[in-house]
């Protein structure tokens, strides 16, 4: 009985440590930050960062705007855009992806056209967005 009883503690144990890891293979990566751009009065920003993917989930390229005295947490999502390679057709770097102000409340996304789109926020913390595919 003893045995029996050491075996299923010991099984569960194994279990609970399997489990415990697949779960951190299925969370989300960490966000690395690319680019960072403030608008002309200094206000909000827009910044560009690569989301690390999972086991189950590609890295992604993302967008968020903020307020210009926030910063990009670890496990931010973007609030903007978001994208990713479809597959390895497109290539997640720097140059996949550049924005620029055209005026205070107006942000220009410009974005190849082989990135996989999740979604594509028009209007973001008061400032419209324009995308241009690439």
């Amino acid at each position: 009985m003893k045995s029996l009883n050491a075996s299923l503690i010991c099984t569960t144990l194994i279990l609970m440590l399997l489990l415990s890891g697949c779960f951190s293979l299925l969370g989300p990566g960490p966000n690395s930050l690319i680019r960072r751009a403030l608008n002309s009065t200094k206000t909000k920003q827009a910044i560009l960062f690569l989301k690390g993917g999972n086991a189950t989930a590609d890295d992604s390229l993302q967008i968020s705007i903020k307020d210009a005295s926030d910063s990009l947490n670890e496990t931010e999502v973007g609030n903007t855009f978001t994208t990713d390679s479809d597959h390895g057709k497109a290539i997640l770097n720097a140059s996949a992806i550049s924005l620029y102000w055209k005026d205070n409340d107006h942000l220009v996304i410009s974005y190849d056209k082989r990135l996989r789109t999740f979604f594509k926020n028009k209007n973001v913390e008061d400032v419209e967005i324009m995308y241009q595919a690439r």
